[in-house]
């Protein structure tokens, strides 16, 4: 079983800090969206640095980034994103039973850190992240490169993810993959494949 984390172990959205930015700036979210999104992908990759990144939305947004606002990419993930008591709840229950359970995220240096230090990623074995894999969800890259570091068949995957064209990316690179809408609709579909793996007969 593989989770992502954003959207689906954690409670988070980067949403949250698009908007709290585009509210300072007074400018449209859609906008501010958009720029941070655009620089967000190679400070998730590992290619640049937390100062880089917010200078790229500065050029992109032609706004003057203050270093308290600067800070908001680390204090706004510190003070909101907490673990989904349901599903660390549901990920004991998985490993209780001898399922292999890893999360496979699109994440920065930064987040990763406090991802450790409050003992979040304690529960997945491994804990891929894209920053250390160099490659980013939805591309194929990471796929292949996180079944190489699970060491088994795409069909021995299990995926779940918030987002739909991670999802896609997944099921290209030949996972079982559906879209995270909440664990009352996520455990039943788990259990189905799960009995099929073991000889069962239940549908999808």
């Amino acid at each position: 079983m593989v989770f992502d984390l954003g959207g689906v172990a954690i409670r988070w959205s980067d949403e949250r800090l698009f908007r709290k930015v585009a509210r300072h700036l007074g400018l449209p979210p859609d906008r501010v969206r958009a720029a941070m999104e655009a620089a967000e992908k190679p400070l998730e990759l590992g290619r640049l640095s937390l100062s880089e990144y917010w200078d790229r939305v500065e050029r992109r947004l032609h706004r003057s980034i203050p270093r308290s606002m600067r800070r908001w990419w680390i204090d706004e993930f510190e003070r909101y994103a907490r673990p989904d008591p349901t599903v660390t709840h549901w990920l004991a229950h998985l490993q209780g039973r001898g399922i292999v359970v890893a999360c496979l995220s699109n994440t920065d240096p930064s987040h990763v850190r406090i991802l450790r230090r409050n003992g979040w990623l304690r529960p997945f074995s491994p804990a891929l992240m894209s920053n250390e894999l160099g490659a980013l969800k939805p591309t194929r890259r990471i796929f292949d490169l996180a079944r190489r570091r699970l060491g088994v068949s795409p069909r021995d995957i299990y995926f779940l993810d918030d987002k739909a064209a991670n999802v896609a990316g997944a099921q290209r690179a030949g996972w079982t993959a559906r879209r995270f809408r909440g664990i009352a609709d996520a455990r039943p579909r788990v259990e189905r494949w799960l009995a099929l793996r073991t000889g069962g007969h239940q549908r999808l």
